[in-house]
């Protein structure tokens, strides 16, 4: 364990909160007092939903066991792909526009082996194409972000999840108002694993291609991206692009691409839109910041577990009844 508990504090709650997702299960013993400040005092890593099918109490459990002998049986919060419908509890999607609150009062409660668990519900709206779309864990990073300064809780802010599927969120007055979802680096991974544009798979991405490759996409627009991807063959073949630079080529295509799509979607939405707010894993983030800045943003970037467990502050767990729980 990381230290002693030190029970001196006003008002001390102890709560297990989680990130499960369809990979990876993050979850964290936090304690908080009375002002909302959150300590994390351990954390655990374990499988993700997809590889424990039908046996996700009993995983958790088993990871907690140590935690339970020490402190008892604790509340537990839960976000992400453990309320989706291969999940442990399926937690209805909870429409846009939402806040901190709304989400606390439609997380689903039930008990489970004398520990009281809730699940968060993901959510969902119709996106700026019309198309449907949902999210399920991301909201905690957003609503993190927003709790790390009052300021937040005013105004209009474009908030980017850069990953798998990145995520591209609207944030109103306190509210997460819409948001859409890109395939960037799911494309990316497909194509670097199973198209003829790379020679060389496992390449470093070199910044200044990079950057080149953004303001190519930027220059021949985002509705030639089909062809432009092509290039990235093409170039090696006639252009003299090295085999070792066409994995930053792609990257930047695909991201630059993401990024000027997201501009012209937000242009009535935020038409004074000069910063975008990263939160994600560092790698990837100064990707996408590079790239911002050749469309003319400024970015800040934020890690995502950091403030994923801010988000859950304002979540004031012991007001909150328990009601049904079985």
């Amino acid at each position: 364990m990381q230290g002693e508990l030190d029970m001196t504090e006003e008002f001390t709650q102890m709560f297990i909160v989680g990130d499960w997702g369809t990979s990876q299960l993050r979850m964290f013993l936090c304690r908080s007092n009375e002002k909302g400040d959150l300590t994390v005092l351990d954390k655990i890593t374990g499988p993700g939903v997809s590889a424990c099918p039908g046996e996700l109490e009993e995983t958790l459990l088993k990871l907690i066991e140590g935690w339970v002998l020490e402190y008892g049986k604790l509340s537990i919060v839960l976000s992400g792909m453990v309320g989706s419908n291969i999940g442990w509890v399926e937690t209805p999607y909870l429409e846009c526009p939402a806040n901190v609150r709304d989400l606390a009062k439609a997380r689903v409660q039930f008990m489970a082996d004398g520990h009281n668990v809730s699940i968060i519900p993901g959510l969902a709206c119709v996106n700026p194409m019309g198309v449907p779309d949902v999210m399920r864990g991301e909201e905690m990073q957003v609503l993190g972000w927003m709790m790390t300064d009052e300021k937040h809780s005013s105004g209009t802010y474009l908030i980017c999840l850069p990953g798998t599927h990145t995520k591209w969120v609207l944030v109103k007055d306190g509210y997460l108002d819409l948001f859409w979802t890109s395939l960037t680096g799911e494309l990316f991974s497909l194509l670097k694993e199973h198209s003829v544009l790379l020679a060389d798979r496992e390449a470093k991405i070199k910044d200044e291609v990079f950057i080149e490759a953004v303001n190519s996409i930027l220059k021949i627009g985002t509705e030639n991206i089909l062809s432009g991807l092509f290039g990235v063959r093409s170039q090696q073949i006639r252009a003299g692009l090295p085999k070792e630079d066409a994995m930053s080529y792609l990257s930047g295509y695909l991201i630059g691409a993401d990024i000027s799509s997201a501009k012209k979607l937000m242009i009535e939405a935020v038409p004074d839109l000069k910063k975008v707010i990263l939160i994600g894993e560092p790698k990837i983030s100064d990707l996408f910041s590079l790239a911002l800045s050749q469309c003319g943003l400024k970015s800040e970037i934020t890690h995502a577990t950091d403030i994923f467990l801010e988000g859950f502050r304002d979540f004031d767990l012991l007001s909150l009844e328990n009601k049904d729980l079985k």
